[in-house]
């Protein structure tokens, strides 16, 4: 395996084909006591994307992939389908980036169909756009 290259194996388990089961991301970063009380559970989700963002920026890909199956996972659980959605784009683009085509485009479709036309017109169009992108 190169540096790059995720050093987990996949677990057919998850819905989004990420290298962790969502039980395990899900128990590794949600504290006992739940972030409601603190007002900062909507933000989880997006200090992950934040995260994943600096490893890629980093070349850090197998951190990348870790937060962003991580935002993904603490979207799900809290039924958030914004940040689900969100998630989604981000790990589509790093799974494209590494010729992933067929998984990038197995986790983002079912998103965006997910959503009604009008809603969330930019993060739809982004999702859209990258699936255009994979498509080719």
């Amino acid at each position: 395996m190169g540096p790059n290259e995720s050093r987990y194996l996949r677990n057919t388990d998850c819905p989004y084909g990420c290298t962790l089961s969502l039980p395990f991301v899900i128990r590794a970063v949600l504290p006992a006591q739940p972030l409601i009380l603190l007002g900062e559970a909507q933000a989880l989700s997006d200090l992950h994307r934040l995260q994943a963002a600096i490893a890629k920026a980093d070349n850090d890909t197998v951190t990348a992939e870790l937060h962003l199956c991580t935002a993904l996972a603490v979207a799900w659980q809290q039924g958030a389908k914004l940040h689900e959605l969100r998630a989604a784009i981000d790990l589509a683009g790093l799974w494209r980036n590494q010729g992933k085509t067929t998984e990038a485009i197995a986790l983002l479709q079912p998103f965006h169909d997910s959503f009604a036309e009008g809603d969330c017109p930019e993060d739809q169009a982004a999702a859209r756009e990258l699936l255009a992108e994979l498509a080719t």
